[in-house]
């Protein structure tokens, strides 16, 4: 382990007080109250929205361009205006 440290520049021998042993339910405890912690300061501001669907064509505009699929004509402009074109995966062709 000291080899492997070594070469990834750890530095574990000289501050070897930042290594923590534990077992994989008390990491995991540690994991789920950080990442709660972090997504109620993340979101703190955020509210819910009162009317989504605009937020769900976004998401699903940028689903599309990250999969390098073609973005439907009418979503480019607005969810309210693809109707059914955007459901059931009507907005996507493989």
């Amino acid at each position: 382990m000291r080899a492997h440290a070594a070469q990834r520049g750890w530095g574990i021998e000289d501050s070897a007080a930042r290594l923590r042993i534990q077992t994989i339910d008390a990491f995991n405890g540690y994991l789920a109250n950080s990442a709660a912690h972090h997504v109620a300061e993340r979101f703190r501001a955020r509210r819910i929205a009162d009317a989504p669907d605009d937020l769900y064509a976004i998401a699903a505009r940028e689903t599309l361009r990250a999969r390098g699929e073609s973005i439907p004509s009418c979503a480019r402009i607005s969810s309210s205006s693809c109707g059914a074109s955007m459901t059931a995966g009507g907005g996507s062709s493989r």
